[in-house]
């Protein structure tokens, strides 16, 4: 029985077969850097997020509570000169009274964040971006809040339950407290003490919530370098 011989065409079959490893490479680089790009593109849409929410928290709850708490100290401040003799009692008082009751609400948003954190922060390809974020967003916030909560607590426990015993609610003068016994009021240690310790509670906010305000306008910076 004969047997027939088939001649194979090795440099075809070869390139043929490189052909087909370089066309499955190429397919998986294309999709790789496509994924990349989704993936940079979805990190981006996010930094950008956080952007705009530091945008918005300055404005809102840094220097809108710098202003607030400018408004307790000055309050503050005038009921002191009041209490120390420096001037006399008039009826504008009592706007001023009303204001030592005030607290400071600090709310920052957090969701987009939160929203990096469980895509893992490590996505991030920016290393310092990501150490400033981690700084800003799970150390300086919470501390904010924390000092924040600590005054209204204290005011809450404190200036309140004075002010409602001694004061009675104005409102020909808008929001304003009219002291029920002003020359007990004038000559009381309990009352000027608690306007002291206000006064020094708030200018220490102030002060922190101005550092904050700095950093959070770093950190936008930094974001927006990356853009």
């Amino acid at each position: 029985m004969s047997q027939k011989w088939i001649k194979i065409n090795w440099r075809y079959v070869i390139g043929e077969t490189l052909m087909i490893v370089l066309g499955i490479l190429i397919a998986l680089y294309i999709n790789n850097l496509n994924a990349s790009r989704k993936a940079r593109d979805s990190e981006q849409k996010i930094i950008n997020e956080i952007e705009s929410s530091l945008s918005s928290d300055l404005t809102y709850h840094v220097r809108g509570r710098i202003r607030r708490g400018q408004h307790i100290a000055n309050s503050a401040e005038v009921v002191l000169n009041f209490l120390d003799g420096q001037s006399t009692y008039h009826d504008s008082l009592q706007r001023y009274f009303w204001k030592l009751n005030w607290v400071i609400e600090f709310e920052p948003k957090t969701a987009a964040f939160e929203t990096l954190k469980l895509r893992g922060l490590g996505t991030l390809h920016d290393d310092a971006l990501r150490i400033q974020l981690m700084r800003m967003f799970d150390y300086h916030y919470p501390s904010m809040q924390f000092i924040v909560e600590l005054f209204n607590d204290w005011t809450r426990d404190h200036m309140t339950p004075y002010c409602l015993k001694h004061f009675r609610f104005n409102n020909s003068r808008g929001k304003a407290y009219e002291p029920i016994d002003i020359d007990q009021l004038s000559s009381s240690v309990e009352f000027y003490n608690l306007v002291f310790e206000k006064y020094h509670q708030t200018k220490s906010i102030i002060e922190r919530l101005e550092q904050l305000e700095k950093r959070m306008e770093e950190l936008s910076t930094l974001i927006k370098t990356q853009d």
